[in-house]
């Protein structure tokens, strides 16, 4: 994966550089005897290049070209986490927002006299009708409640 490379140990930078047909022998042993790892490589510059034994300028072009694209990439997947972590956040402070909302109109509801919440539904009457018991009940819960006796 891309956003793992500052990660990577010795031998996964190594096998990088070998994706280059001029690396020498001698430029991968100063990769060991450095023990260049995954952070590292990501830093590296061109005269970190010519330090290790790289002393052709084309080739290190070469590799600093597709070291800036890994590095391209890298800042893309970056980005692209960070905006999916920002919309995560949003959504759970939507989330939280909502709760305390619900919290508050549950609080109303307690509020509510019982003369006022349906005796069926137990929820408050939009539409009350009275019954023959002298009871006031949500119109459609009590029809419902008849129909089923039929």
């Amino acid at each position: 994966m891309v956003d793992e490379e500052e990660h990577w140990d010795g031998e996964k930078v190594v096998e990088w550089f070998k994706q280059f047909r001029f690396i020498s022998t001698q430029f991968i042993q100063n990769l060991n005897k450095f023990e260049i790892d995954g952070s590292m490589f990501l830093e590296m510059e061109n005269n970190d290049l010519k330090e290790l034994g790289m002393k052709a300028l084309g080739e290190r072009r070469e590799v600093m070209n597709k070291l800036e694209a890994l590095r391209a990439s890298q800042e893309r997947v970056s980005d692209s986490k960070s905006a999916r972590l920002r919309n995560k956040m949003d959504v759970m402070e939507e989330l939280d927002r909502i709760h305390r909302e619900n919290e508050e109109i549950m609080k109303k509801v307690k509020e509510i006299p019982n003369q006022f919440l349906c005796p069926i539904t137990q929820e408050p009457m939009s539409n009350p009708v009275m019954a023959s018991d002298g009871h006031f009940y949500e119109k459609a819960a009590i029809e419902e409640w008849f129909g089923r006796r039929k």
